[in-house]
C-alpha cells in the first residue's frame, strides 16, 4: 500500500512532457532527473508486485479514529484542492488552445465537490459509525463533479492532445460504414494515424452517435468502473468493514488522483473496466463469461494480447489443458469477430497503423526524451536495436515466473503490473499516463489479496462452511 502511494506520487511529480521542468535546462540534466523517477517507479513497482506474487495475505491492520480523519477527511480535500489548481494552472497554460481559465468558475466546482464530503462527515459523526460504502460515494461524487470542470471550460482539441479527437474520427467512419484504420486531418493541421484496437472504437461509439462530447463517455465509464468495484468488493463479499477501510481510502486516493483529473482527455477507462471484469469473472470461476471477456480484452487493447499468455496460463494452473483450450477458442473467436466487425477486411491498413508505425519510430529513433523508461537513453547509445529483444527477453523471464509460482488472482494481478512495467520501459513511445493501468493492476492485486485473507480467515472460523 506505501508502494502504491508511492507510485501516484512519483507519476503526479513526473506529469507530461516537460511539466514541471523548465525546458531551458540542458537535455542531459533532465533526462538524468526523469532518471531518476523512472529508477524509483521501477523500484516500487517491484516491491509492490513482489508482495503481490510471493507473499501470503497478511492481515491488514485498522485505522484508529485519528488516522481516519486524516485519510479520508483532510487527504480528499488536499486532493480536491489539488485538482482544481492544476484546473487553473491548465486553464492558463492552455488558453489559446480555447480553455477557459475561468477561476470564479472552477471555485464554484471546488464548493460543490465538497457537499458530498461535507455530507458524509455529517452523518459519519452523527451516527458515530463509518460506512465504506457512503465513504465511496462521497468520493466518487466529488471526482464526477470535479469532472466536469474540463467538460465546461476546456475543448476537446487535438492541439493539447490528439487522442480523442482521431477516436471521434474513426467512430465517425465506422457510424458510415468504412473501415476506421485511416489517416485523419485534425484540427492541430497533422494527419494522424487511428492506433487504438476496436474495441476502445465500440467504447466511444455511442457518445459519437448521439453527438456528445467523448469525454462523457469517460466519465460515464468511470463512474461505473469504481461503483462495480465499491460493490464487489465492499458490499457483495465478506470484508468487514472496520477492516476494508484501509482500501476503500486508497481505492478513493485513485479515484482524486489530481493527475488523472489533470489528463482530462485520456481514452483507457473502456479497457480498465473490460479488465476488471475479466478479473471478477475470474475469480468468481465462471469461465466461459471468463474467456468472452478475454476475447474483448484482446480486441480492446495492446495490452489486452501482452496479457492473454499469462491469462492462459494460470487456467491451465487453476482448471487443467482443457479447460484453458477451451477458454482460449471462445477468446479467439469473440476477437476474431470484434476485430473482422470494424478492420473490414482491410489488414494492411490496420497492420500499418497500429503495428508499423511504431516499428517506424523505434527504426528512426524518435525518443522523447523525458519518458519515464530507458528507450531515449539506449537510442543516445546507439543500442535502440535492443529494445525489441529486451522486451521480448524480460516477457519470457515473467512468463515462466507466471507458470512457476502465480497461484492466487493477486499474484496474477501483480505479474500482469510487470509485464507492462517491463513493456514501457523499453518501448518506443512512453507517456506517464499508461502506468494509469499499471497502477491500476496494483489496485486490483490489493483488493484481491484481501478478499483472499478474509476468506481463509473465514473457512479456519467455520470450518464447515
Amino acid at each position: 500500500m506505501l508502494c502504491f502511494v508511492a507510485l501516484l506520487g512519483i507519476l503526479q511529480i513526473r506529469g507530461d512532457g516537460y511539466f514541471p521542468l523548465p525546458r531551458s535546462w540542458p537535455e542531459d540534466l533532465l533526462m538524468q532527473i526523469v532518471l531518476l523517477h523512472t529508477m524509483g517507479v521501477v523500484a516500487v513497482i517491484i516491491l509492490a508486485c513482489r508482495r503481490l506474487i510471493f507473499s501470503q495475505p497478511s492481515r491488514q491492520w485498522t485505522l484508529s479514529n485519528q488516522t481516519t480523519l486524516v485519510a479520508c477527511g483532510v487527504v480528499p480535500v488536499l486532493a480536491i484542492t489539488a485538482i482544481c489548481g492544476i484546473h487553473v494552472w491548465q486553464g492558463n497554460r492552455f488558453a489559446d488552445f480555447g480553455y477557459q481559465p475561468d477561476s470564479q468558475r472552477i471555485t464554484i466546482y471546488f464548493l460543490c465537490s465538497l457537499i458530498p464530503l461535507i455530507g458524509f462527515w455529517l452523518v459519519t459523526l452523527k451516527k458515530r459509525s463509518f460506512s465504506v460504502l457512503w465513504f465511496l460515494s462521497a468520493i466518487l461524487a466529488s471526482s464526477f463533479i470535479l469532472k466536469m470542470v474540463p467538460l465546461e471550460l476546456f475543448p476537446l482539441t487535438a492541439k493539447r492532445s490528439d487522442m480523442l479527437p482521431f477516436l471521434k474520427q474513426a467512430c465517425g467512419s465506422v457510424l458510415r460504414g468504412e473501415h476506421p484504420y485511416q489517416y485523419y486531418m485534425l484540427d492541430n493541421g497533422i494527419m494522424t494515424p487511428n492506433v487504438r484496437f476496436p474495441g476502445i472504437i465500440f467504447g466511444f461509439l455511442p457518445a459519437v452517435a448521439l453527438g456528445v462530447d467523448l469525454r462523457f463517455a469517460s466519465v460515464t465509464i468511470e463512474v461505473l468502473l469504481f461503483g462495480w468495484i465499491a460493490y464487489a468488493f465492499f458490499i457483495n463479499k465478506p470484508i468487514p468493514e472496520e477492516r476494508s477501510k484501509f482500501l476503500s481510502v486508497m481505492v478513493g486516493i485513485f479515484i482524486l488522483f489530481p493527475y488523472w483529473h489533470l489528463r482530462h482527455e485520456l481514452y483507457e477507462a473502456p479497457f480498465l473496466l473490460v479488465l476488471l471484469a475479466t478479473f471478477l469473472a475470474l475469480s468468481a470461476k465462471r469461465i466461459t463469461l471468463f474467456s468472452i471477456c478475454v476475447g474483448l480484452l484482446i480486441s480492446t487493447h495492446q495490452w489486452g494480447v501482452l496479457f492473454a499468455p499469462f491469462l492462459v496460463i494460470y487456467l491451465i494452473h487453476e482448471h487443467g489443458w482443457k479447460t484453458a483450450f477451451r477458454c482460449g477458442i471462445i477468446a479467439v473467436i469473440v476477437a476474431g469477430i470484434i476485430f473482422s466487425a470494424v478492420i473490414q477486411f482491410h489488414y494492411q491498413e490496420f497492420y500499418a497503423n497500429v503495428v508499423e508505425l511504431y516499428v517506424n519510430i523505434v527504426k528512426k529513433q524518435h525518443f522523447f526524451p523525458l519518458s519515464l523508461s530507458f528507450t531515449a537513453y539506449l537510442g543516445k547509445y546507439g543500442l535502440a536495436g535492443w529494445l525489441f529483444p529486451t522486451q521480448a527477453f524480460l516477457q519470457c523471464i515473467l512468463i515462466f515466473v507466471c507458470y512457476r509460482f502465480v497461484r492466487g488472482v493477486e499474484g496474477l494481478a501483480g505479474i500482469l503490473a510487470l509485464s507492462l512495467t517491463a513493456i514501457l520501459l523499453f518501448n518506443g513511445v512512453c507517456w506517464t499516463y499508461q502506468y494509469l493501468s499499471v497502477v491500476f493492476l496494483i489496485l486490483l492485486g490489493m483488493l484481491f489479496s484481501r478478499l483472499r485473507y478474509e476468506k481463509e480467515a473465514l473457512d479456519n472460523t467455520n470450518p464447515k462452511s
